[in-house]
């Protein structure tokens, strides 16, 4: 059910039919792994990218050679601006899986080289771009989601006043979101400007007093 509520791009619908054959605990090690890795991509399509990191991991955990896992973490790692994680997971997933289309479409992408080093273009001669021209993430912090508008304003002042210390500075963001079947949420971000390492610092930050976040893309400029 899972895989068929993916790919109708039910994703939050996908989640919870994958985390309920992992609660089962009967499968074996390498379907486990790939349960956590259809998760994954649920959670990535969702925007939940810390989430998504995490069931790659595992499912590389239960399958070290699973290339697929490997693509899907590195997408992510991008996406929330680890670029030398990314291109590390790239290096495994392009020597496991040297002929997938996907992994290689991932490469062109992102301007990297299948070779020995995966250099990024603006390292190689005859390069036709500097570099400069790629654009630059902006991140926000997913702190909250809530049913109404004005539930998300209220718990950011909820929050904003006890994590001042962290969040303090930041300014909010609600954006409204539609998880089909489980209906519309008002998601709560704080935003600032922040690129991905000062963006994964406060996330951490929260996390460790018990707060739950994620780091999402916000846009580029």
């Amino acid at each position: 059910m899972g895989v068929e509520a993916s790919n109708q791009q039910a994703h939050a619908q996908a989640a919870y039919y994958f985390s309920r054959a992992i609660d089962l605990g009967w499968l074996s090690p390498g379907d486990r792994a790939k349960v956590y890795y259809n998760r994954g991509r649920s959670y990535g399509a969702l925007g939940d990218y810390d989430w998504a990191i995490e069931d790659y991991s595992h499912a590389i955990e239960l399958d070290p050679k699973f290339a697929e896992a490997f693509h899907g973490r590195a997408v992510v790692l991008d996406q929330t601006g680890e670029r030398l994680r990314a291109i590390k997971d790239l290096q495994r997933a392009h020597a496991l899986a040297p002929t997938n289309s996907d992994i290689r479409q991932t490469l062109a992408a992102l301007g990297l080289i299948p070779g020995d080093k995966f250099l990024p273009f603006e390292k190689r001669d005859n390069r036709q771009s500097t570099g400069n021209e790629r654009s630059t993430k902006i991140y926000e912090l997913h702190i909250a989601s809530l049913r109404s508008p004005e539930g998300a304003v209220a718990d950011w002042q909820r929050l904003r006043n006890k994590y001042v210390d962290v969040i303090g500075n930041l300014a909010l963001v609600v954006r409204q979101v539609d998880l089909k079947d489980k209906g519309r949420f008002h998601r709560v971000l704080a935003s600032g400007s922040l690129n991905g390492n000062s963006a994964r610092s406060l996330c951490r930050r929260l996390k460790q007093s018990g707060q739950y976040c994620a780091v999402m893309v916000a846009r580029s400029e």
